[in-house]
């Protein structure tokens, strides 16, 4: 029977006539006032329908969050034994005194959502996932952790949460410079999906992703009432570890459009989970003042605020492979429960890989293969066996494999290939033709300009060391902290995660800035090394100057998003009025006369969650999906017809700015008819998107 862990808290309780207003309870209420302040003065005239929004998706976002502490609790206590108790550093080479209580409130909450998901992903499988279904799964997971809730005695959970809150707050009022950054993500995560950021920044992260797959999938689900394979959307097949959670948000909301900003606010706390994290593991090593550096320099970096405002799944890999570093970090530490603390760790690093199929190799393999370097050649106890270091790693293999192998075995099922669409050439290639695994295989390297090694590090320099989204200083202050920490292990593991990790980047993706993110908790862990409080003045100068450095280009972003800015190039654009909206449908202009029930089939453009229509009347491909020669006429390829009749009954709606997009970035793309784009010619509208009516498909010339 699982057992639920207790620890004690590290200090004597805290008298409260000795204790001033400066408490921590105090300084969350004013980071929440800050924050909300800040979201309404960003959504001026909307401020109504977001403060709507904030309070009813609010709701269902802490029941979401309190169920997964419930759920995570009750699962921890199978890892760990009872009573354990931490009253002293846990290593004495870290400056201390470390805390476990923070690191041990984050996995919980992050296990739970890990085990929601993935009781998500049975439901769905089955077809048992609906709303009343849903419902119960919050119930449930509610229920797991009432009875400690409701508990008021002596020593118990509750008990230690009032003494916490009463006590007073010194380090931890710097966290209030991560109060704007949380602001802006919120309101951005009220933006209807697939507007941000793709104007600001060099044009990622970009909302096509997030309407292409990231909702649309789930929505497709939801109407199907069941999770099946989409064979016109590769993405499909990716492991969903965080959509699965949107998906649970459309069905808890009663739609794909109702439950569309719950879901992004779910990602929002993802992100924000993350931040914690990074504290929660700094804590248990080291000082407060270094953990709360630590989170405020890693809450600072743009990347975090651009991608938590949307629907993206980076927050949970975030989330899940800190804390997968963090316990592989404890257990490295000391003997004592390393077995244990290596389990919980392959459990993380597992839910990241369900997360990213990346995490597999940034993560898991990586993980393992730093850790059992440093258990066999930095050996700290000499009557250590040399072969002490197998039972944590198999440990952590297991546990790993038991939490992404739900995911590999639902790939099997569908196509063969446990990580379709990635090593089709090892595993095989599903429902894939020859010239789609080519298509794939180019799209995800580097480009032809890039495959020399001095690009690759350009590329390195421009989007990661140097890049405005990274923060600028990340870096260097890293390289200070690592030399900081030389003697720890926990220091070393953190220096071969992040080689490992540009390495990879550099040899095995499409140098996307995006995909180097955990160095940013892995930089933020190696800032923890130094020890802030010998240097408290320059630690809160550095955390507020990085602070408002980073804060600074996100304003200016979002704040042309919402109002417009000369500066972005799109004076004439704002969004501040959709604040919130669900009936907001960028196509409608395009798609206006196309009669209700009508059957609508997307060429070239796979933003499908951008229309309205049922998806029994509406047919789209993403560009992977398209199973045609170049010499192949388009409209063909995107119906999947063999024949040019095939569309002759349906609305076809084209894009050709994205089949140009296409035909430049991708292989072997089929081209546009002549009649289409003499059609398009007749709009005057250019590259702009157009409609063709059944009856001009029929004559085949566009009309």
């Amino acid at each position: 029977m699982a057992r639920i862990v207790h620890y004690r808290p590290v200090k004597p309780p805290v008298d409260p006539s000795r204790t001033s207003w400066f408490t921590r309870g105090a300084l969350l209420g004013v980071f929440a006032a800050l924050t909300l302040i800040g979201v309404l003065a960003y959504a001026g005239p909307s401020a109504a329908v977001v403060a709507y929004r904030l309070f009813v998706d609010g709701v269902w976002l802490v029941l979401w969050l309190a169920a997964a502490e419930g759920v995570g609790t009750l699962c921890l206590g199978a890892f760990l034994p009872d009573g354990v108790t931490v009253a002293k550093p846990v290593d004495a080479r870290d400056a201390g005194p470390g805390s476990p209580a923070p690191l041990l409130a984050v996995t919980s909450v992050a296990l739970g959502l890990g085990v929601l998901g993935l009781c998500v992903l049975g439901l769905g499988l089955a077809g048992w996932l609906n709303r009343v279904t849903a419902t119960l799964l919050l119930i449930g997971g509610l229920a797991s952790g009432a009875p400690r809730w409701l508990r008021r005695d002596q020593g118990d959970e509750g008990s230690i949460a009032r003494r916490w809150l009463a006590a007073p707050a010194t380090w931890e009022w710097v966290g209030l410079a991560a109060a704007p950054f949380l602001a802006i993500a919120i309101v951005g995560a009220m933006l209807p999906p697939g507007l941000l950021w793709s104007r600001y920044g060099g044009g990622d992260p970009h909302g096509y992703d997030v309407v292409e797959y990231h909702l649309q999938v789930p929505r497709e689900w939801y109407e199907a009432g069941r999770i099946l394979p989409l064979h016109h959307n590769v993405f499909s097949y990716f492991p969903f570890n965080v959509e699965v959670h949107y998906l649970l948000a459309m069905h808890l909301r009663g739609g794909p459009w109702a439950g569309m900003y719950l879901a992004q606010e779910m990602h929002v706390a993802f992100v924000a989970l993350s931040v914690l994290a990074v504290y929660a593991v700094a804590r248990r090593a080291g000082s407060r003042a270094s953990a709360i550096v630590a989170a405020v320099v890693v809450a600072s970096v743009p990347w975090m605020t651009q991608l938590a405002s949307v629907a993206y799944d980076e927050g949970g890999f975030l989330l899940y492979a800190t804390l997968a570093i963090g316990w592989a970090m404890w257990g490295l530490s000391e003997r004592q429960l390393r077995i244990r603390r290596f389990a919980i760790a392959g459990a993380m690093a597992g839910l990241a890989c369900g997360v990213k199929l990346t995490a597999a190799p940034e993560v898991a393999v990586a993980l393992a293969i730093a850790a059992t370097s440093l258990l066999v050649i930095r050996r700290r106890d000499p009557g250590e066996a040399r072969v002490a270091w197998i039972a944590p790693i198999l440990a952590f293999l297991f546990t790993a494999g038991l939490f992404f192998g739900p995911w590999l075995a639902r790939n099997v099922a569908w196509a063969g290939n446990p990580v379709f669409p990635e090593a089709t050439r090892l595993l095989g290639r599903g429902h894939f033709s020859a010239v789609q695994q080519e298509r794939w295989e180019r799209a995800h390297s580097p480009r032809p300009d890039q495959r020399n090694l001095s690009k690759r590090l350009d590329a390195l320099v421009r989007q990661g060391l140097l890049g405005w989204q990274y923060g600028y200083v990340i870096f260097p202050f890293a390289i200070v902290g690592a030399v900081a920490g030389y003697r720890s292990r926990g220091t070393w593991l953190l220096v071969l995660l992040l080689a490992f990790l540009i390495f990879f980047w550099l040899a095995f993706t499409h140098l996307q800035g995006r995909f180097l993110i955990l160095a940013v908790p892995l930089c933020g862990l190696l800032i923890a090394q130094i020890e802030w409080r010998r240097f408290a003045p320059v630690g809160v100068v550095l955390a507020l100057a990085i602070a408002i450095a980073g804060w600074v280009p996100l304003d200016r972003g979002i704040r042309s998003y919402l109002y417009g800015s000369a500066t972005s190039g799109a004076a004439s654009l704002n969004f501040v009025d959709v604040l919130g909206r669900e009936q907001f449908w960028p196509m409608q202009e395009f798609t206006e006369h196309v009669p209700e029930g009508a059957t609508l089939i997307l060429i070239g453009d796979a933003r499908a969650f951008w229309f309205p229509n049922p998806m029994s009347q509406l047919r789209y491909r993403t560009i992977f999906d398209v199973d045609a020669p170049a010499n192949a006429d388009a409209i063909e390829a995107w119906t999947g017809a063999s024949d040019a009749g095939a569309g002759k009954d349906a609305w076809l709606f084209v894009s050709p700015e994205e089949l140009d997009r296409f035909q430049k970035t991708y292989a072997k793309v089929p081209q546009l008819p002549k009649w289409a784009l003499r059609a398009a010619a007749r709009t005057g509208n250019g590259s702009m998107p157009f409609i063709i009516a059944p009856q001009r498909v029929k004559r085949g010339d566009g009309g």
